[in-house]
């Protein structure tokens, strides 16, 4: 993965933190190349260079996960309460767990190039909720070192990419990504395993209707998924999980699959610029809207445009 020149800017509330003198939160001291900073309300993202070096005992304020997409480089962990210290090679691809508020101090010793994700407690917790877990808010993650983990490696690369791609369009997006991740973490990386899962279930049509009237009436504004939960009265996760199981596709593929069928319809008007269908379709600018109708349609806005025109009496 290439690194983009240049180094953001975000400030220092909108990091991911930790707590290094026990009393309180600062950001990781590297200067971020990427940063999320708020765009995703419970998780962040930050693309990091340093080179060998060592950070001091800290403790994470929310769950860690770090993806190197660099050379693989030499360190090793040391956890407070473990007597001995972990080492290895993280290798690219590789995957590596900070549990929330667990201590450790740590040392490189090669130039590092990784993407850190911080997942917030809360959304772990509702995560663990939905997978079963009788007390959610007490579910541990293990630590992991140097993990191959495809699914969650893809998760993180998106969310990456839907940043870089657009910052404002990604928002939705995100969202839907950060759930993933967070059940991801926790089915497969929880101490605890969560119990069977019954049967499935679906969303009752009673609440898909409200949830997809309430897109109908907002397409040309930013959507949320924790909107669309609340429509629906459920957690994102019962919802995301429930919409899914009833549709077959996801609140984003929904949501997306309604703007492009609404562009299709004001395509239809010759005297409505691309920029005002961008705009009236949720779109946050023209590019970003032919982008999508084009990976969504097969052909540009303006070639449906023309196809349609030759049609029409």
């Amino acid at each position: 993965m290439r690194a983009p020149p240049g180094e953001a800017h975000v400030s220092e509330t909108a990091r991911i933190a930790k707590i290094y003198d026990g009393l309180r939160a600062q950001p990781v001291p590297y200067q971020p190349i990427v940063a999320s900073g708020n765009i995703w309300s419970r998780i962040r993202l930050e693309e990091l260079r340093s080179a060998p070096g060592e950070e001091a005992e800290a403790a994470p304020t929310e769950h860690g996960v770090v993806l190197n997409v660099g050379n693989p480089f030499r360190w090793e962990i040391a956890w407070a309460d473990e007597a001995s210290v972990r080492s290895s090679t993280h290798p690219t691809g590789g995957i590596a767990i900070f549990p929330a508020n667990h201590r450790h101090r740590s040392r490189w010793f090669d130039q590092f190039h990784v993407i850190a994700l911080a997942v917030g407690r809360e959304l772990l917790a509702e995560a663990a909720g939905a997978a079963g877990h009788v007390n959610p808010k007490q579910v541990q993650l293990r630590r992991e070192m140097s993990r191959d983990d495809p699914f969650l490696r893809h998760l993180i690369l998106a969310l990456r990419e839907a940043l870089e791609a657009d910052r404002r369009s990604s928002a939705f997006y995100g969202e839907n990504v950060a759930v993933a991740v967070a059940m991801h973490l926790v089915c497969r990386y929880a101490a605890t395993p969560p119990p069977t899962r019954s049967p499935r279930a679906l969303l009752p049509m009673q609440q898909l209707r409200r949830v997809a009237e309430y897109i109908q009436a907002n397409l040309e504004v930013p959507i949320s998924l924790q909107a669309l939960g609340e429509v629906a009265q459920m957690s994102v996760f019962h919802f995301s999980r429930l919409f899914k199981a009833r549709t077959g596709v996801t609140p984003h593929q929904y949501v997306l699959k309604l703007r492009i069928s609404r562009a299709k319809s004001l395509l239809n008007d010759p005297s409505r610029t691309m920029a005002d269908i961008a705009a009236q379709c949720g779109f946050a600018h023209q590019q970003h809207f032919a982008d999508a109708f084009r990976r969504n349609a097969g052909v540009t806005p303006t070639a449906y445009r023309e196809r349609q025109m030759r049609w029409m009496p």
